[in-house]
Order: structure tokens, then sequence, then C-alpha cells
């Protein structure tokens, strides 16, 4: 059928779909890349962001921006493994998330793959100090 229709052999129709159908999935599928502005925007927001939440003592230590596999991220830190409990009970953690998903958005600096951006994965909450400071220094993961 192919030979008929195309002129060529299955074997070689074969040959090309393997390396091309593996191509044209990664192409599409939603993605989001670092760029400076992009960068920038989330800088900003979470300066505005962290003058209201350090100050309104929820057990909250303090909160940064980070780009994890070309997505933007928000990293909380807790005082404690009980005040990280008891916003993810209270659903502070979700309202945070949901926060930073409607900026990220609505700010085309974030390109196009904005759109996917899932409020589920925008917000890592964590009490360890050290692997705070160190995704603080590289401001990216992993």
């Amino acid at each position: 059928m192919l030979e008929w229709a195309f002129g060529i052999s299955t074997l070689a129709a074969i040959l090309i779909a393997v390396p091309l159908v593996p191509s044209a999935v990664y192409a599409l599928m939603p993605r989001m890349s670092y760029s400076p502005d992009a960068d920038r925007a989330l800088t900003r927001f979470i300066k505005e962001l962290e003058t209201d939440l350090v100050a309104g003592n929820q057990g909250i230590l303090g909160v940064a921006g980070a780009w994890g596999y070309g997505w933007p991220k928000m990293l909380v830190l807790f005082a404690s493994t009980d005040a990280l409990q008891a916003a993810q009970a209270t659903g502070l953690l979700d309202q945070l998330a949901g926060r930073f998903a409607a900026v990220v958005k609505n700010d085309a600096a974030y390109g196009p793959g904005r759109k996917w951006f899932a409020a589920k994965e925008a917000v890592w909450g964590m009490t360890e100090g050290p692997q705070w400071d160190r995704l603080i220094a590289k401001r990216s993961f992993p």
C-alpha cells in the first residue's frame, strides 16, 4: 500500500517514522523556558509577596523564586514541620499556588507555555535550611 501510494517501501517508512514521531511529540509538549524577562517578573512577584507573608507571621521564614525544568516555582521556607503542616491543612499553600499561577498565566513575559502552567506544581514548601540555602544559591533545580 505504501509502496503504491507514496513510492516507498514499508521498511523505509518505518525507518523514517521511528526518529520523527518522538521529535514531533516533543515539539508539541507544553513547556516554558527561562528568559531574563520571566525571571524579572518572578523576582518582582516574589518580593511583593514576601513582605506580606513573612510579616504575617504564619511560621514562614522566607519566600523565593526558582526555576525547575524550565518552569517557575515558588519556594516557601517554614520555621517548623508543624507550621508547614498547618499551612497545608488551612489551604495556605493552595492559595499561594493559585495566586502564583494566575500571575504566571497573565504575564506575557513567561512566554506562550504559560497557558499550561499548573497551580499544583507552583509552590514548594520546605523546612530544611541547608536545602533552602542550596536552592537559593542556584535559583534553579535539579
